[in-house]
């Protein structure tokens, strides 16, 4: 990461699961709670669509973002999707917190639509360790998908 947000208080991690009504996924937030979230540096994974083979995570959001999306995005995404992050595009990134599976909203397929679905999103991770493990530069990536 190219640069931290700074670690949040254990009350403000305790207020955003208590906003949400959910307790956050341990790994998830582990690693907010360390971090903070912040910005990513040239950071992809391969979303498997053939369209748009390639999900970047410009930034990771603090705890004040993650707010500010949800304010964004009420009732416009389930409930039980957290917005975690975004690209250089305005893709966003969402924790689904009940599988823990990691989900991406590409701008053009829910440009215009009233309500995200799971069919307007990608599973890029089966949860957040994996996307950590997974997240690559994105020549890398792009090298990947070429060959």
């Amino acid at each position: 990461m190219e640069r931290e947000n700074g670690r949040p208080e254990e009350a403000e991690l305790l207020d955003l699961e208590s906003q949400i009504g959910r307790t956050l996924p341990e790994a998830y937030r582990n690693w907010l709670a360390e971090t903070g979230g912040g910005v990513l540096i040239d950071s992809a994974i391969r979303s498997g669509l053939e369209d748009e083979p390639i999900a970047d995570i410009a930034e990771m959001f603090s705890i004040s973002n993650i707010l500010k999306e949800i304010n964004i995005l009420e009732n416009r995404i389930p409930a039980t999707w957290l917005p975690i992050g975004i690209s250089n595009g305005g893709d966003i990134a969402v924790i689904d917190l009940i599988s823990g599976e990691i989900l991406y909203l590409f701008v053009p397929y829910f440009y215009g639509k009233d309500f995200a679905t799971r069919d307007l999103s990608v599973k890029i991770a089966e949860d957040f360790e994996r996307l950590r493990r997974d997240l690559k530069p994105f020549d890398d990536v792009l090298k990947e998908i070429r060959n």
